[in-house]
């Protein structure tokens, strides 16, 4: 240290006594040990477990929000498989065959993208007229359960517009 500054220090006495041959004390000898570095080192290491156990905490943390996120995750791909079929579901019903035995001269076939895993919002319909008939095709923009149903109602507009009309350009009017 420097001379003259106060300077904290820490001891740590050790007595010994020292027994004569009848088992009485002869001598006690008396030991200082400088346990200033050690005393000093306490906070630090406290301060080390402290982060220590921060850390624990901050990885326990991370797992159970990894965890939660993967559940999370899992619920979300079911509710899109879910949407998916329901939305598959309604395109097949809606994009049915018409009638082919009253209509002989029409065939229909809808066939998606290549490999297109989306649902989407074609449709088509044949809307019979007296004396012939109307074709429909259209398209919603979009893809899922929100076009395919979009697609739906569209279609049954146009439909019913057209059956009551009976003018295919005056039911694209309304």
């Amino acid at each position: 240290g420097r001379p003259g500054a106060f300077e904290e220090r820490w001891w740590s006495p050790i007595n010994t006594p020292v027994l004569g041959p009848d088992g009485q004390v002869e001598w006690i000898i008396h030991r200082v040990e400088d346990v200033t570095e050690f005393v000093l080192s306490r906070p630090l290491r406290e301060q080390r477990i402290s982060v220590l156990g921060e850390r624990e905490a901050m990885e326990a943390e991370l797992y159970a929000r990894a965890r939660e996120l993967q559940q999370l995750n899992e619920e979300l791909r079911k509710a899109h498989a879910r949407e998916r079929q329901i939305a598959v579901a309604l395109q097949e019903a809606m994009l049915q065959s018409p009638d082919l035995a009253a209509h002989q001269d029409i065939a229909v076939r809808y066939m998606p993208a290549a490999g297109s895993l989306n649902v989407c919002g074609d449709w088509y319909d044949v809307v019979d007229l007296p004396g012939g008939f109307a074709v429909a095709v259209g398209d919603v923009v979009g893809h899922g359960l929100e076009a395919a149903a979009a697609m739906g109602m569209l279609r049954s507009a146009l439909s019913a517009a057209v059956g009551a009309l009976h003018e295919p350009a005056r039911a694209l009017e309304v």
